[in-house]
């Protein structure tokens, strides 16, 4: 396992933990939030409107079982299962019924992308610096899971081995998969943290459940992959994070 720390490391000391961790209650309600999480959809979809996703989302799933033993399926299954929770639990959050649409019809579109790729054994996401979204397969329960990773110009993957920032976002209660995924996948721009001449990859960490539980699993998880992919120094590896991070 690798030690997300160094004692050699200026690290920011975090609230990672809270001395009184709100539980969650039968109706989804915790000590900090009456309503259910995640909340009820502030703009659903018409039953026409599910209907043509739902059979978008068979034909790119059936076309998945081609790639699905591929080391990196897994960057092509989190599209796939963030569309089909948005559509199993309701989860739209935008100002109007067609903006989530655009969005799962974006999400499906860059599965079938990736799965085209995939079929020839090849990860063109994974080229050059900018704004990426990838995925693992977890070990607690084999679901994939997504992440966001951020290459400056000035990095360059190769054999030189490059350090790491772990990103712990802020609370979010629509940030379920559909809207995390989609953020990171039409991210044009940096986030507001760039340390100079590292990466920084941002967790999702299974929603908003502040970073415990299978959440926690997940930021090490991704950790992990990252570090297998981009030939991270295992010795500068730090964590800093926003509000509930």
């Amino acid at each position: 396992m690798f030690r997300l720390f160094r004692p050699t490391l200026f690290c920011f000391t975090l609230s990672f933990f809270s001395i009184a961790m709100a539980q969650l209650g039968p109706n989804g309600a915790t000590a900090s939030f009456k309503g259910s999480l995640p909340p009820k959809p502030s703009a659903a979809l018409s039953a026409d409107q599910e209907a043509a996703i739902e059979k978008e989302l068979a034909l790119v799933k059936a076309e998945f079982e081609s790639v699905k033993k591929h080391d990196r399926s897994a960057d092509a299954a989190i599209f796939i299962k963030a569309v089909r929770y948005a559509l199993d639990f309701d989860e739209w959050y935008d100002k109007k019924p067609e903006d989530g649409v655009k969005k799962a019809n974006a999400l499906l579109d860059e599965a079938k992308k990736r799965i085209a790729a995939l079929k020839e054994d090849k990860t063109p996401w994974m080229d050059g610096p900018g704004q990426k979204v990838l995925g693992f397969y977890s070990d607690i329960d084999d679901s994939p899971q997504p992440y966001g990773v951020e290459i400056p110009e000035d990095v360059q993957i190769g054999p030189k081995q490059i350090p790491m920032w772990v990103w712990l976002h802020g609370r979010g209660d629509t940030a379920t998969d559909l809207h995390f995924v989609y953020s990171r996948l039409m991210a044009k721009k940096p986030g507001q943290f760039q340390p100079k001449g590292t990466i920084v990859i941002h967790p999702f960490g299974r929603y908003c459940n502040g970073w415990k539980s299978a959440g926690e699993t997940d930021v090490f998880e991704c950790r992990d992959d990252a570090v297998r992919r981009f030939n991270v120094d295992e010795d500068r590896i730090a964590l800093a994070g926003f509000s509930m991070g």
